[in-house]
């Protein structure tokens, strides 16, 4: 009887044990997901699920947090599992596993997650009725689908770290594009973020050389980001988290240099473009006399923008114009680029779409911006 005892005894103080540490990581989870530093929240939140492997709530957190990473197609699973252990997890669990499925190109399921959540959630109607056109939408796309080749450009141009915003010149030999593999600078302010830097690749021989940083008047200890290259690459947009502020720089130092020196000091765009507000993203038109930008000045239709400048006689730049609620939406628009025949692609994440953003295109005829076309799949993914 005194072993029987003794043993359960050990039994009850390991369970009290694993649920104590369990709950002291999903606690240093919560607070790490409440910092948006969803790679610890995660860690947290997978090492309490092995110690409690049928707890529904670790496994909506495991779920959740997924869907807020660039991970997001590993989600289903454990919101699956959540919802099987305890339908009545979250309020929100259906529109969750919806958000997952439609992820994963499911999307008739995701539907069905949606239309529940609407019925629950009579409130929130339009919020699931924005999804469920996202996924009619995107199922429509996919099924007639492009003639386009995807093609991921192998190392070194990728690493594991985020490699972005690509920019070619005319030639297509000179890419420019905005990385954070440089593991030395770090954002103390924001969780250790990585700082990102403004890299330069060119095409030798067919292949492309290993990148290298831009010149020190292009990058310093912040978050640089470039978004705009002239088809002759020699002017370069640049975006400044510091300041939240885009800026010019030219390139005078001759092929000889390869473009990795020689850059001006980047001067700011002058204000009617640089205001108070966030300019996220810019570019000139193909003949320099218009300038497009991304904004979230209080006069738009939603969160970012994207307005248009003209060029006066005495070069200084016109008051913007926003592009109206044909090109924008309450949601985001961001990332514009003219291409040499006059089209704008710029990116949405509030025109019906694949999910998230999206490319789309349109062009000006007469004073009247076209109706965005979504450029489909498989170039625009979940």
């Amino acid at each position: 009887m005194l072993r029987v005892s003794f043993v359960f005894s050990l039994l009850l103080f390991a369970l009290s044990a694993t649920g104590q540490t369990s709950k002291v990581l999903i606690d240093q989870g919560d607070k790490a997901y409440g910092h948006s530093n969803f790679a610890e929240a995660l860690s947290k939140y997978l090492a309490a699920e092995k110690l409690d492997t049928l707890n529904a709530n670790i496994k909506l957190k495991i779920g959740v947090t997924y869907l807020s990473t660039n991970r997001k197609h590993e989600a289903l699973p454990y919101l699956e599992q959540a919802y099987k252990i305890k339908h009545d997890i979250s309020p929100e669990i259906n529109y969750y596993i919806g958000c997952a499925y439609q992820e994963r190109m499911q999307y008739q399921k995701a539907m069905e997650h949606f239309r529940i959540f609407k019925r629950k959630h009579k409130r929130l109607a339009p919020l699931a009725d924005q999804r469920i056109e996202q996924c009619q939408m995107a199922d429509s796309l996919v099924s007639r689908g492009t003639k386009t080749i995807v093609e991921l450009l192998p190392s070194p141009i990728n690493t594991k770290y985020f490699d972005f915003a690509p920019l070619l010149d005319s030639g297509e030999t000179t890419l420019i594009f905005t990385s954070a593999r440089d593991t030395s600078k770090r954002d103390e302010r924001n969780h250790n973020q990585l700082f990102e830097s403004v890299m330069l690749s060119e095409k030798i021989g067919g292949e492309w050389t290993e990148p290298k940083n831009l010149d020190q008047n292009i990058n310093h200890e912040a978050h640089d980001a470039a978004t705009y290259l002239s088809p002759d690459g020699t002017t370069l947009v640049l975006y400044y988290g510091d300041s939240r502020d885009l800026f010019v720089s030219k390139f005078g130092g001759g092929y000889k240099s390869q473009h990795l020196e020689g850059w001006s000091k980047p001067e700011p765009m002058p204000a009617p473009i640089n205001m108070i507000s966030w300019e996220s993203s810019g570019c000139f038109s193909p003949d320099g006399q218009f300038f497009f930008f991304a904004s979230d000045r209080n006069e738009g239709y939603g969160d970012l923008d994207i307005y248009m400048c003209r060029r006066m006689p005495d070069g200084k730049w016109d008051r913007p114009t926003n592009l109206g609620p044909q090109v924008n939406t309450p949601a985001n628009e961001d990332a514009p680029f003219m291409h040499a025949d006059g089209t704008l692609y710029f990116g949405s994440e509030g025109h019906a779409g694949l999910g998230n953003y999206d490319i789309f295109k349109t062009r000006l005829v007469g004073t009247k911006w076209q109706k965005p076309e979504n450029l489909g799949w498989p170039v625009n993914s979940p």
